[in-house]
């Protein structure tokens, strides 16, 4: 399997483990969180789509406490996922794809273009590690439509 394969999978199982998560339908344990510690790299960071930047210890911490949070009804969709380069020999590769999220059935989805920059990472799931992620809202894709 390639790093651009695996690139993809962690994608669509990060957010599937997130979407279980914040939904609270998965154990409030450390042996449950670990996936999403083995998925960041220490070094990680997320720029959202206000251009805060945040690190790997920051959204941890903050996804951590939010377990349950988003109630039992919360989505999260992943589209148009693409693997646009692999770098250095299948050692990193960047990935976009849209993220939908959707906090109860009937209400607006929010809608966000993300690139992804993963590098090779024996012991993260897939053989992958996040090393950035960037979020841009899509058109009318902000809550509120803003």
């Amino acid at each position: 399997m390639t790093i651009a394969d695996r690139a993809e999978r962690e994608v669509v199982e990060f957010h599937e483990f997130i979407e279980d998560w914040l939904a609270g339908r998965i154990p409030d344990d450390d042996g449950t969180y670990d996936r999403a510690r083995s998925a960041l790299a220490d070094d990680f960071e997320i720029t959202s789509p206000s251009g805060e930047t945040r690190s790997s210890a920051a959204i941890l911490g903050d996804m951590e406490a939010a377990h349950g949070s988003a109630g039992d009804d919360f989505s999260i969709r992943v589209a148009d996922l693409d693997s646009r380069f692999a770098f250095g020999d299948e050692a990193a590769c960047l990935v976009t794809y849209e993220e939908h999220q959707r906090p109860t059935p009937g209400a607006a989805w929010t809608e966000r273009y993300s690139t992804a920059v993963f590098r090779a990472a024996d012991d993260a799931p897939n053989g992958v590690e996040w090393i950035h992620l960037h979020e841009t809202w899509l058109p009318d894709g902000a809550p509120g439509g803003e």
